[in-house]
Protein backbone atom coordinates (compact mmCIF):
# COMPACT_ATOMS: atom_id res chain seq x y z
CA UNK A 1 0.00 0.00 0.00
CA UNK A 2 1.02 3.66 -0.89
CA UNK A 3 1.89 6.13 1.90
CA UNK A 4 3.14 9.71 1.67
CA UNK A 5 6.64 10.31 3.63
CA UNK A 6 7.75 13.98 3.81
CA UNK A 7 10.88 14.66 3.82
CA UNK A 8 12.36 17.71 5.63
CA UNK A 9 15.76 19.35 5.95
CA UNK A 10 14.82 20.10 9.35
CA UNK A 11 17.78 21.71 10.81
CA UNK A 12 18.97 25.03 10.13
CA UNK A 13 22.20 26.66 10.35
CA UNK A 14 21.42 27.49 14.25
CA UNK A 15 20.76 23.21 15.16
CA UNK A 16 17.30 23.96 15.40
CA UNK A 17 14.52 21.76 14.82
CA UNK A 18 11.05 21.91 12.48
CA UNK A 19 8.60 24.21 14.16
CA UNK A 20 5.34 23.21 14.25
CA UNK A 21 1.89 25.12 15.52
CA UNK A 22 2.39 24.10 19.17
CA UNK A 23 5.93 23.87 19.26
CA UNK A 24 9.38 21.56 18.07
CA UNK A 25 9.48 17.97 17.22
CA UNK A 26 10.72 15.92 20.22
CA UNK A 27 12.71 12.55 19.84
CA UNK A 28 14.99 13.93 17.25
CA UNK A 29 18.19 14.17 17.25
CA UNK A 30 19.13 17.54 16.48
CA UNK A 31 23.20 17.05 16.77
CA UNK A 32 23.31 16.98 12.94
CA UNK A 33 22.38 18.97 10.15
CA UNK A 34 20.64 16.71 7.84
CA UNK A 35 17.20 15.48 5.67
CA UNK A 36 15.04 13.09 7.28
CA UNK A 37 11.68 11.28 6.69
CA UNK A 38 8.70 12.57 8.92
CA UNK A 39 5.26 11.08 8.42
CA UNK A 40 2.42 12.10 11.05
CA UNK A 41 0.44 9.52 12.86
CA UNK A 42 -2.97 9.93 11.65
CA UNK A 43 -1.79 8.98 7.95
CA UNK A 44 -0.88 5.58 9.23
CA UNK A 45 -2.90 2.89 9.33
CA UNK A 46 -3.90 0.42 12.29
CA UNK A 47 -6.34 -2.22 13.01
CA UNK A 48 -8.90 -2.96 16.19
CA UNK A 49 -7.79 -6.23 18.52
CA UNK A 50 -11.13 -8.20 16.56
CA UNK A 51 -9.87 -7.41 13.47
CA UNK A 52 -6.55 -8.32 13.94
CA UNK A 53 -7.22 -12.27 15.37
CA UNK A 54 -9.43 -12.99 13.26
CA UNK A 55 -6.93 -11.83 10.29
CA UNK A 56 -4.13 -13.57 11.92
CA UNK A 57 -6.31 -16.93 12.25
CA UNK A 58 -7.19 -17.16 8.92
CA UNK A 59 -3.81 -16.52 7.80
CA UNK A 60 -2.48 -19.22 9.62
CA UNK A 61 -5.23 -21.90 8.83
CA UNK A 62 -4.62 -20.97 5.57
CA UNK A 63 -1.07 -21.40 5.28
CA UNK A 64 -1.01 -24.59 7.71
CA UNK A 65 -3.50 -26.21 4.92
CA UNK A 66 -1.38 -24.47 1.91
CA UNK A 67 1.93 -26.08 3.52
CA UNK A 68 0.41 -30.11 4.32
CA UNK A 69 -1.30 -29.81 0.70
CA UNK A 70 1.69 -28.74 -1.40
CA UNK A 71 4.20 -31.26 0.18
CA UNK A 72 1.78 -33.87 -0.31
CA UNK A 73 1.76 -33.23 -3.70
CA UNK A 74 5.29 -33.25 -4.16
CA UNK A 75 5.68 -36.97 -2.19
CA UNK A 76 2.46 -38.47 -4.35
CA UNK A 77 4.02 -36.92 -7.71
CA UNK A 78 7.56 -38.11 -6.69
CA UNK A 79 6.21 -41.70 -6.30
CA UNK A 80 3.60 -41.26 -9.31
CA UNK A 81 5.73 -42.66 -12.07
CA UNK A 82 2.73 -43.05 -14.99
CA UNK A 83 1.81 -40.23 -15.18
CA UNK A 84 2.51 -37.79 -18.31
CA UNK A 85 5.95 -36.49 -17.71
CA UNK A 86 4.91 -32.52 -18.70
CA UNK A 87 1.85 -32.81 -16.15
CA UNK A 88 4.04 -34.10 -13.68
CA UNK A 89 6.04 -31.55 -14.12
CA UNK A 90 3.78 -28.63 -13.79
CA UNK A 91 2.26 -30.13 -10.59
CA UNK A 92 5.90 -30.21 -9.07
CA UNK A 93 6.55 -26.88 -10.45
CA UNK A 94 3.20 -25.39 -9.17
CA UNK A 95 3.56 -26.89 -5.91
CA UNK A 96 7.22 -25.28 -5.40
CA UNK A 97 5.68 -22.23 -5.82
CA UNK A 98 2.58 -21.79 -4.05
CA UNK A 99 5.21 -23.20 -1.08
CA UNK A 100 7.18 -20.04 -1.68
CA UNK A 101 3.99 -17.68 -2.22
CA UNK A 102 1.86 -19.06 1.04
CA UNK A 103 5.24 -18.81 3.23
CA UNK A 104 6.41 -15.57 2.39
CA UNK A 105 3.32 -13.51 1.98
CA UNK A 106 1.97 -15.53 5.65
CA UNK A 107 4.79 -14.21 7.24
CA UNK A 108 4.82 -10.75 5.80
CA UNK A 109 1.24 -10.21 7.04
CA UNK A 110 1.68 -12.05 10.36
CA UNK A 111 4.25 -9.28 11.21
CA UNK A 112 1.80 -6.57 10.45
CA UNK A 113 -0.62 -7.53 12.05
CA UNK A 114 1.29 -7.69 15.06
CA UNK A 115 2.94 -4.45 14.45
CA UNK A 116 1.76 -1.15 16.18
CA UNK A 117 0.86 0.62 12.95
CA UNK A 118 0.22 -1.77 9.60
CA UNK A 119 3.18 0.06 7.61
CA UNK A 120 5.83 -1.07 9.81
CA UNK A 121 8.53 -3.23 8.65
CA UNK A 122 10.11 -5.61 10.88
CA UNK A 123 11.52 -7.98 8.44
CA UNK A 124 15.15 -6.13 7.84
CA UNK A 125 16.50 -4.70 4.71
CA UNK A 126 17.12 -7.17 2.67
CA UNK A 127 13.76 -9.59 3.06
CA UNK A 128 12.37 -5.59 1.96
CA UNK A 129 13.40 -6.19 -1.16
CA UNK A 130 13.32 -9.98 -1.68
CA UNK A 131 9.71 -10.43 -0.39
CA UNK A 132 8.27 -8.94 -3.41
CA UNK A 133 10.49 -10.57 -5.66
CA UNK A 134 9.58 -13.62 -4.15
CA UNK A 135 6.15 -13.97 -4.40
CA UNK A 136 5.99 -11.84 -7.99
CA UNK A 137 8.01 -14.59 -9.37
CA UNK A 138 6.34 -17.37 -7.56
CA UNK A 139 2.86 -15.92 -8.68
CA UNK A 140 3.99 -15.83 -12.12
CA UNK A 141 5.15 -19.48 -12.52
CA UNK A 142 2.08 -20.70 -10.53
CA UNK A 143 0.01 -18.99 -13.39
CA UNK A 144 2.02 -19.90 -16.24
CA UNK A 145 2.10 -23.63 -14.85
CA UNK A 146 -1.29 -23.68 -14.84
CA UNK A 147 -1.30 -22.67 -18.40
CA UNK A 148 0.65 -25.67 -18.79
CA UNK A 149 -1.60 -27.95 -17.05
CA UNK A 150 -4.66 -26.61 -19.22
CA UNK A 151 -2.65 -27.36 -22.28
CA UNK A 152 -1.94 -30.64 -21.30
CA UNK A 153 -5.10 -32.26 -20.52
CA UNK A 154 -5.82 -30.05 -23.85
CA UNK A 155 -3.51 -32.27 -26.27
CA UNK A 156 -4.42 -35.16 -24.07
CA UNK A 157 -8.33 -34.68 -25.14
CA UNK A 158 -7.26 -33.86 -28.90
CA UNK A 159 -4.82 -35.93 -29.89
CA UNK A 160 -5.87 -38.78 -27.85
CA UNK A 161 -5.36 -40.86 -30.81
CA UNK A 162 -1.88 -40.08 -31.44
CA UNK A 163 0.08 -39.80 -28.78
CA UNK A 164 2.43 -37.11 -30.54
CA UNK A 165 1.40 -35.02 -27.41
CA UNK A 166 3.68 -37.32 -24.82
CA UNK A 167 6.85 -35.11 -24.44
CA UNK A 168 9.66 -36.65 -22.83
CA UNK A 169 11.47 -35.52 -19.58
CA UNK A 170 14.41 -33.60 -21.55
CA UNK A 171 11.60 -31.67 -22.86
CA UNK A 172 9.61 -30.82 -19.48
CA UNK A 173 12.80 -30.20 -17.70
CA UNK A 174 13.56 -27.08 -20.70
CA UNK A 175 10.04 -26.24 -19.89
CA UNK A 176 10.47 -25.53 -16.17
CA UNK A 177 13.80 -24.01 -16.76
CA UNK A 178 12.46 -21.39 -18.91
CA UNK A 179 9.24 -20.73 -16.92
CA UNK A 180 11.30 -20.50 -13.51
CA UNK A 181 14.04 -18.25 -15.84
CA UNK A 182 11.54 -15.77 -17.36
CA UNK A 183 9.40 -15.63 -14.11
CA UNK A 184 12.74 -14.91 -11.71
CA UNK A 185 14.39 -12.75 -14.66
CA UNK A 186 10.36 -10.28 -15.07
CA UNK A 187 10.34 -9.66 -10.85
CA UNK A 188 14.34 -9.16 -10.51
CA UNK A 189 13.81 -5.17 -11.97
CA UNK A 190 11.76 -4.99 -8.06
CA UNK A 191 14.94 -4.98 -6.12
CA UNK A 192 15.77 -1.86 -6.83
CA UNK A 193 11.94 -0.76 -6.52
CA UNK A 194 11.94 -1.56 -2.69
CA UNK A 195 14.21 -0.21 0.28
CA UNK A 196 13.67 0.32 3.86
CA UNK A 197 13.84 3.56 5.35
CA UNK A 198 13.83 4.89 8.58
CA UNK A 199 10.70 7.25 9.37
CA UNK A 200 9.73 9.38 12.28
CA UNK A 201 6.33 9.35 13.22
CA UNK A 202 4.69 12.64 14.76
CA UNK A 203 2.14 11.61 17.28
CA UNK A 204 -0.02 14.64 16.87
CA UNK A 205 -2.32 14.05 19.66
CA UNK A 206 -0.18 14.69 22.49
CA UNK A 207 -1.71 18.13 24.26
CA UNK A 208 2.03 19.89 25.49
CA UNK A 209 3.73 21.75 23.21
CA UNK A 210 6.58 19.79 22.28
CA UNK A 211 5.32 17.57 19.78
CA UNK A 212 6.88 13.83 20.37
CA UNK A 213 7.94 11.19 17.75
CA UNK A 214 9.17 7.84 17.58
CA UNK A 215 11.60 6.35 14.69
CA UNK A 216 9.92 2.98 12.65
CA UNK A 217 11.44 1.30 10.34
CA UNK A 218 9.13 0.98 6.88
CA UNK A 219 9.41 -0.81 3.36
CA UNK A 220 9.06 1.82 1.17
CA UNK A 221 9.26 2.41 -2.79
CA UNK A 222 8.75 4.94 -5.56
CA UNK A 223 5.07 4.73 -6.95
CA UNK A 224 6.10 5.70 -10.16
CA UNK A 225 8.46 2.96 -10.81
CA UNK A 226 5.45 0.73 -9.44
CA UNK A 227 2.77 1.78 -11.37
CA UNK A 228 4.63 1.32 -14.58
CA UNK A 229 6.52 -1.82 -13.82
CA UNK A 230 2.56 -3.48 -12.61
CA UNK A 231 0.69 -2.46 -15.69
CA UNK A 232 3.50 -3.83 -17.66
CA UNK A 233 3.32 -7.44 -16.31
CA UNK A 234 -0.56 -7.56 -15.99
CA UNK A 235 -0.52 -6.31 -19.86
CA UNK A 236 2.23 -8.61 -21.17
CA UNK A 237 2.11 -11.56 -19.18
CA UNK A 238 -0.84 -11.91 -16.57
CA UNK A 239 -3.54 -10.78 -18.89
CA UNK A 240 -2.53 -13.75 -21.72
CA UNK A 241 -2.12 -16.27 -18.80
CA UNK A 242 -5.80 -15.77 -18.13
CA UNK A 243 -6.98 -15.51 -21.35
CA UNK A 244 -5.02 -18.88 -22.66
CA UNK A 245 -5.79 -20.83 -19.14
CA UNK A 246 -9.75 -19.83 -19.58
CA UNK A 247 -9.91 -20.53 -23.58
CA UNK A 248 -7.62 -24.15 -22.93
CA UNK A 249 -10.19 -25.06 -20.59
CA UNK A 250 -13.56 -23.76 -22.31
CA UNK A 251 -12.46 -25.45 -25.76
CA UNK A 252 -11.89 -29.04 -23.05
CA UNK A 253 -15.28 -28.74 -21.42
CA UNK A 254 -17.16 -27.67 -24.72
CA UNK A 255 -15.50 -30.64 -26.16
CA UNK A 256 -16.28 -32.92 -23.01
CA UNK A 257 -20.20 -32.04 -22.93
CA UNK A 258 -20.09 -32.83 -26.46
CA UNK A 259 -18.23 -36.12 -26.86
CA UNK A 260 -21.07 -37.89 -24.39
CA UNK A 261 -23.39 -38.07 -27.04
CA UNK A 262 -21.41 -40.10 -29.48
CA UNK A 263 -22.33 -43.01 -27.08
CA UNK A 264 -25.80 -43.27 -28.81
CA UNK A 265 -24.59 -45.23 -31.78
CA UNK A 266 -23.42 -47.50 -29.89
CA UNK A 267 -26.74 -48.14 -28.15
CA UNK A 268 -28.42 -48.31 -31.36
CA UNK A 269 -26.34 -50.88 -32.30
CA UNK A 270 -26.58 -53.41 -29.87
CA UNK A 271 -30.69 -53.03 -30.17
CA UNK A 272 -30.18 -53.60 -34.25
CA UNK A 273 -28.21 -56.97 -33.13
CA UNK A 274 -31.10 -57.80 -30.33
CA UNK A 275 -33.94 -57.04 -32.98
CA UNK A 276 -31.65 -59.57 -35.25
CA UNK A 277 -31.25 -62.48 -32.40
CA UNK A 278 -34.74 -62.25 -32.16
CA UNK A 279 -35.95 -62.96 -35.52
CA UNK A 280 -33.54 -66.04 -35.55
CA UNK A 281 -34.88 -67.18 -32.54
CA UNK A 282 -37.86 -68.38 -34.13
CA UNK A 283 -36.63 -71.28 -36.29
CA UNK A 284 -33.99 -72.13 -34.06
CA UNK A 285 -35.56 -72.67 -30.84
CA UNK A 286 -34.06 -72.74 -27.49
CA UNK A 287 -30.24 -72.19 -28.66
CA UNK A 288 -31.13 -68.41 -30.24
CA UNK A 289 -33.55 -68.21 -27.43
CA UNK A 290 -30.09 -68.39 -25.18
CA UNK A 291 -28.38 -66.05 -27.75
CA UNK A 292 -31.24 -63.44 -27.17
CA UNK A 293 -30.41 -63.31 -23.04
CA UNK A 294 -26.93 -63.18 -23.83
CA UNK A 295 -27.57 -60.08 -25.82
CA UNK A 296 -29.39 -58.89 -23.76
CA UNK A 297 -27.07 -58.56 -20.69
CA UNK A 298 -24.39 -57.47 -23.24
CA UNK A 299 -27.13 -54.41 -24.28
CA UNK A 300 -27.51 -53.88 -20.69
CA UNK A 301 -23.67 -53.81 -20.09
CA UNK A 302 -23.21 -51.59 -22.33
CA UNK A 303 -25.46 -49.04 -20.84
CA UNK A 304 -24.40 -49.11 -18.14
CA UNK A 305 -21.19 -48.02 -19.29
CA UNK A 306 -23.01 -45.92 -21.61
CA UNK A 307 -24.30 -43.73 -18.55
CA UNK A 308 -21.08 -44.22 -16.47
CA UNK A 309 -19.16 -42.69 -19.40
CA UNK A 310 -21.55 -39.82 -19.92
CA UNK A 311 -21.43 -39.19 -15.74
CA UNK A 312 -17.88 -38.80 -16.22
CA UNK A 313 -17.73 -36.54 -19.05
CA UNK A 314 -20.47 -34.27 -17.03
CA UNK A 315 -18.46 -34.02 -13.89
CA UNK A 316 -15.11 -33.21 -15.88
CA UNK A 317 -17.04 -30.75 -17.62
CA UNK A 318 -17.87 -29.40 -14.57
CA UNK A 319 -14.71 -29.62 -13.11
CA UNK A 320 -13.05 -27.75 -16.07
CA UNK A 321 -15.90 -25.08 -15.29
CA UNK A 322 -14.85 -24.99 -11.67
CA UNK A 323 -10.97 -24.66 -12.75
CA UNK A 324 -12.10 -21.71 -14.24
CA UNK A 325 -14.13 -19.83 -11.63
CA UNK A 326 -11.47 -20.50 -9.42
CA UNK A 327 -8.78 -18.83 -11.43
CA UNK A 328 -10.67 -15.74 -12.02
CA UNK A 329 -12.02 -15.87 -8.35
CA UNK A 330 -9.24 -15.98 -6.97
CA UNK A 331 -6.36 -14.24 -8.63
CA UNK A 332 -7.94 -11.69 -10.86
CA UNK A 333 -9.16 -9.77 -7.60
CA UNK A 334 -5.23 -9.04 -6.35
CA UNK A 335 -4.21 -7.72 -9.68
CA UNK A 336 -7.12 -5.30 -10.14
CA UNK A 337 -7.00 -3.87 -6.42
CA UNK A 338 -3.70 -3.67 -6.95
CA UNK A 339 -3.45 -1.53 -10.14
CA UNK A 340 -5.99 0.77 -8.85
CA UNK A 341 -3.89 1.38 -6.35
CA UNK A 342 -1.17 2.59 -8.46
CA UNK A 343 -3.55 5.39 -9.51
CA UNK A 344 -5.46 6.17 -6.41
CA UNK A 345 -4.61 6.99 -2.50
CA UNK A 346 -5.84 4.06 -0.78
CA UNK A 347 -4.89 4.55 2.51
CA UNK A 348 -7.56 3.94 4.64
CA UNK A 349 -8.18 0.62 6.99
CA UNK A 350 -11.08 -0.45 4.61
CA UNK A 351 -8.56 -0.37 1.77
CA UNK A 352 -5.82 -1.75 3.96
CA UNK A 353 -8.93 -4.59 4.84
CA UNK A 354 -9.13 -5.23 1.10
CA UNK A 355 -5.66 -5.46 0.51
CA UNK A 356 -5.39 -8.20 2.96
CA UNK A 357 -8.67 -9.92 2.10
CA UNK A 358 -7.63 -9.75 -1.34
CA UNK A 359 -4.12 -11.65 -0.35
CA UNK A 360 -5.91 -14.33 1.71
CA UNK A 361 -7.56 -15.20 -1.96
CA UNK A 362 -4.11 -16.11 -2.96
CA UNK A 363 -3.36 -18.23 -0.07
CA UNK A 364 -7.26 -19.97 -0.86
CA UNK A 365 -5.60 -20.29 -4.15
CA UNK A 366 -2.13 -22.02 -2.55
CA UNK A 367 -4.93 -24.21 -0.67
CA UNK A 368 -7.16 -25.02 -3.84
CA UNK A 369 -4.52 -26.00 -6.07
CA UNK A 370 -3.39 -29.26 -4.76
CA UNK A 371 -6.72 -30.54 -4.10
CA UNK A 372 -7.92 -29.47 -7.76
CA UNK A 373 -4.84 -31.04 -9.61
CA UNK A 374 -3.30 -33.41 -7.86
CA UNK A 375 -5.53 -34.67 -5.66
CA UNK A 376 -9.20 -34.10 -7.56
CA UNK A 377 -10.55 -37.61 -8.02
CA UNK A 378 -10.26 -38.06 -3.88
CA UNK A 379 -11.65 -34.34 -3.70
CA UNK A 380 -14.99 -35.06 -6.44
CA UNK A 381 -15.59 -38.34 -3.64
CA UNK A 382 -15.57 -36.49 -0.59
CA UNK A 383 -17.38 -33.63 -2.05
CA UNK A 384 -19.60 -36.14 -3.24
CA UNK A 385 -20.08 -38.08 0.03
CA UNK A 386 -20.54 -35.10 1.87
CA UNK A 387 -23.20 -33.54 -0.51
CA UNK A 388 -25.15 -37.07 -0.15
CA UNK A 389 -24.62 -37.02 3.79
CA UNK A 390 -26.38 -32.94 3.72
CA UNK A 391 -29.32 -33.87 1.65
CA UNK A 392 -30.20 -37.34 3.79
CA UNK A 393 -29.59 -34.67 6.94
CA UNK A 394 -31.84 -32.15 5.29
CA UNK A 395 -34.71 -35.16 4.08
CA UNK A 396 -34.82 -36.26 7.74
CA UNK A 397 -34.75 -33.07 9.71
CA UNK A 398 -38.08 -32.20 6.76
CA UNK A 399 -39.98 -35.41 7.42
CA UNK A 400 -39.46 -34.80 10.74
CA UNK A 401 -40.63 -31.61 10.98
CA UNK A 402 -43.79 -32.89 8.27
CA UNK A 403 -44.59 -35.09 11.05
CA UNK A 404 -44.32 -33.02 14.60
CA UNK A 405 -46.57 -30.25 12.62
CA UNK A 406 -50.32 -29.96 14.24
CA UNK A 407 -51.57 -30.63 10.75
CA UNK A 408 -50.57 -33.98 10.07
CA UNK A 409 -50.70 -34.84 13.81
CA UNK A 410 -54.72 -34.16 13.30
CA UNK A 411 -54.98 -36.42 9.93
CA UNK A 412 -53.46 -38.96 12.09
CA UNK A 413 -55.78 -38.72 15.27
CA UNK A 414 -58.79 -38.48 12.42
CA UNK A 415 -57.27 -41.16 10.40
CA UNK A 416 -56.94 -43.61 13.93
CA UNK A 417 -60.69 -42.60 14.58
CA UNK A 418 -62.08 -44.26 11.44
Amino acid sequence: MSIVIHSYHIFDDKGHGIKADNGKVDGIDDSSNERISVIYDYELSNFTYAQRLSLTITVIILLLMAVAGNIATLFANAKRKKCRPFFRGCLISLAVSDLMTAIFSSVTYLTQFTSSYIQDWELGATMCYMIPVITTAALLVSSMNLVGIALDRYLAVMKAFNKTWIFGKTFYITCMVFIWGLSIGIASPMISFYMQVEVYVIDTTGKNLTLESTPVEMCASKKEDNTYYFVVVLSIIFVPTLLAFVWLNTVLAQKLFHRRHLTVSVEDTSKDSTDSSKTTSTSIGVISHTKVEVNDYETNAVADKTNQREIRHLRMFYVLISLVAAFIALRLPAWIFLIMRMYGDYTRPIDWILHFVFGILTLASCVLNPLLYTFLTETIHYCEFTINKIKKCSMACFCCFRFNTPTQKAIELTENKN
